[in-house]
């Protein structure tokens, strides 16, 4: 009888998340990880495709904003050490734009922006671009390190981002976070 009423309220709580949330799905669910689907909404109209990403159930993400935002539990967008975030930049917006280019532009901005810049672009294919970012002396912005996965999606470019603060996170966990965002992958949107 328990194992009923703890499905019931599993269903309950999924159908909420379904009807309430960009996130469309939080299945399936097991004990290592959580699956979240990630989707951004810098146009009206729904978005083609989400990001999947499974992050450390451990570490209790959760979510804000639209677009998408994740903080660990007991931070949030003005008091952060680590964050996941997402955009999508829509090709009606800018037609000609891809993943490549879409990375090429947030180096050229933090270049712009700080005043020491490490970046090297790691993965470079087709469908998806992936690179590392170091910035340090920046006017107006935090000092941050991160790594970025960007997809070649149906009606855009796709981002999703693990930022840490300098000197916040230990190297091992920005090394197993940037690990979540390299396997990250772009899937097509279930109604």
């Amino acid at each position: 009888m328990m194992n009923n009423h703890k499905g019931i309220v599993l269903g309950i709580l999924v159908a909420c998340l379904a009807a309430c949330s960009p996130i469309n799905s939080v299945a399936p669910l097991d004990e290592q990880q959580i699956r979240i689907l990630l989707q951004n909404g810098w146009q009206k109209a729904s978005a083609a495709n989400m990001i999947a990403i499974s992050v450390p159930q451990s570490q209790n993400w959760l979510k804000t904003g639209n677009p998408i935002s994740l903080y660990p539990l007991g931070q949030h967008a003005t008091n952060w050490c680590e964050r996941i975030d997402t955009q999508m930049r829509s090709y009606a917006k800018q037609p000609n734009m891809k993943a490549l280019q879409y990375a090429q532009y947030e180096i050229q901005r933090a270049t712009q922006m700080c005043l020491q810049v490490n970046q090297e672009i790691k993965l470079v294919d087709k469908n998806a671009v992936v690179f590392y970012l170091s910035t340090d002396h920046c006017a107006n912005e935090k000092n941050i390190q991160q790594t970025a996965k960007l997809f070649n999606g149906e009606d855009g470019v796709y981002m999703v981002r693990y930022s840490a603060m300098n000197q916040c996170v230990a190297n091992a966990e920005f090394a197993r976070m940037s690990r979540v965002i390299e396997k990250s992958y772009l899937v097509g949107k279930r109604l």
